[in-house]
């Protein structure tokens, strides 16, 4: 029979068990604070002893130039609407439409100004492109006025930005490339129509056109300079196939000899992780209610705080592997990264796919040495371009790139391409579309 003696003893007990429990929850809650805090402050403290920037507000502005800030113009561009060309009333396309059809008509059209393509395009094709201009006849109209714009000034921009919403300029990245490609495109036409001067003048207009994010801070500016960028390097090559060869392309080489697609991705990764460490800084100053977390459980101002530092830590963890593959170009690890917990949620939600970025910039070395050659083979002949090419590293590869003349004369030249193989000189896709083939540049020379 339980005493009264017993029930105190059971209720001393009992509370003396809580206490001890919540003493050691305490205990174990400060030293797993103190932890994560430490574990943010030392990564905080490396970023600080590399003099990199570690909020936007030390992001800084360089020189934007004397041109006009394009941002107003870029979002009317970014409004205009216009319709596909049709090739169905082309009669220059009657027989292809009869062979392949208005849809493979569409597809094949694409490859008269790739690379691989070392001759100039057909009647159809031409005939195809200026109807595609005609339809974009305003957009035109109004890229023709890039050259009073300098670059974005986009980190103004980002430093007035709220938590979660667009780090980026959005529909003006969208319409920079719309203004590249186009340009480009017309000076294809203008070289078919035999306007040596009025090509050479679009082109440089477009290649004026990928500087208008050029001092972007971010991932998503950095993707839209590249493909415009390749958009522009892909017009150049193939205006270089249809120009007299006594039209001077030396400006253009030079533009392109000075893209450092490495180097520029190395710079966007910190500035980036300036961008995504900001808005923890912001969260900090917020309660626990507005700190996002996966889960509808309510949780305390501290144990946010602790999550909180947890997931600032995981971040700038990841993104200095990011960095430091990007300064060693081995990105092997990258992929490797575990993807963030739920108890990571703003890294959830921010944190960039960092095994994406570096590909690009390899395809994009390697496009511009490929056409630097061609620009040297019509200039100088075959075996100026291919001593030249054979000097270059491929960026795709752990060798230089691959060279062969055809039993045609076509000089083919190319790098293995993404998935790092050499398949002799063959380009398309694999079965897996991230891992295209080798990049290929052919050149028909006298």
């Amino acid at each position: 029979m339980t005493t009264r003696s017993d029930l105190k003893r059971f209720l001393v007990w009992t509370a003396i068990s809580i206490v001890v429990v919540v003493v050691i929850a305490a205990i174990a809650l400060f030293a797993l604070r103190a932890h994560y805090a430490s574990e943010r402050e030392a990564a905080i403290a490396a970023i600080r002893a590399n003099g990199e920037p570690l909020v936007r507000e030390d992001i800084s502005s360089t020189p934007r130039g004397s041109g006009e800030e394009p941002t107003q113009w870029l979002e009317e561009i970014g409004e205009l609407v216009y319709g596909e060309p049709s090739s169905a009333e082309l009669s220059e396309c009657a027989t292809e439409l009869a062979a392949l059809g208005a849809e493979g008509l569409r597809r094949d059209y694409w490859k008269s100004f790739a690379l691989a393509e070392p001759d100039p395009p057909s009647p159809c094709r031409a005939a195809m492109l200026r109807r595609d201009l005609e339809a974009r006849g305003e957009l035109l109209r109004r890229a023709l006025e890039v050259g009073r714009y300098s670059s974005v000034d986009s980190t103004a921009e980002l430093r007035s930005v709220e938590p979660f919403k667009s780090l980026g300029p959005g529909a003006n990245v969208r319409a920079a490339f719309a203004v590249a490609n186009v340009l480009g495109r017309s000076a294809i036409d203008s070289a078919v129509r035999g306007e040596s001067e009025i090509c050479v003048e679009r082109l440089r207009l477009a290649a004026h056109s990928t500087e208008l994010f050029a001092r972007a801070p971010s991932l998503i500016a950095f993707f839209a300079r590249c493909a415009a960028i390749s958009s522009t390097l892909h017009q150049l090559h193939a205006a270089a196939l249809l120009l007299p060869r006594d039209v001077d392309l030396s400006p253009l080489d030079r533009w392109a000899s000075l893209l450092d697609p490495r180097a520029e991705l190395r710079r966007v990764l910190i500035t980036e992780r300036a961008l995504g460490n900001s808005i923890f800084e912001q969260l900090r100053s917020s309660t626990s209610e507005e700190i996002p977390v996966f889960g509808d459980a309510p949780v305390s101002d501290a144990l946010a705080k602790l999550r909180l530092d947890h997931d600032q830590s995981e971040y700038l963890r990841c993104m200095q592997i990011g960095i430091d593959a990007a300064k060693s170009w081995d990105f092997s690890f990258v992929e490797r990264i575990a993807p963030p917990s739920s108890s990571e949620a703003v890294t959830c939600l921010i944190l960039p796919r960092l095994n994406e970025p570096g590909p690009v910039a390899d395809f994009l070395s390697a496009t511009r040495d490929l056409v630097r050659a061609t620009l040297i083979a019509r200039r100088d002949g075959v075996e100026a371009a291919r001593a030249w090419i054979a000097a270059q590293p491929d960026p795709c590869g752990t060798a230089g790139y691959f060279v062969r003349v055809e039993t045609d004369g076509v000089l083919t030249m190319w790098s293995v391409g993404a998935n790092g193989i050499d398949d002799g000189g063959v380009t398309g896709h694999t079965a897996d579309p991230a891992k295209p083939l080798d990049i290929v540049a052919r050149v028909r020379t006298p």
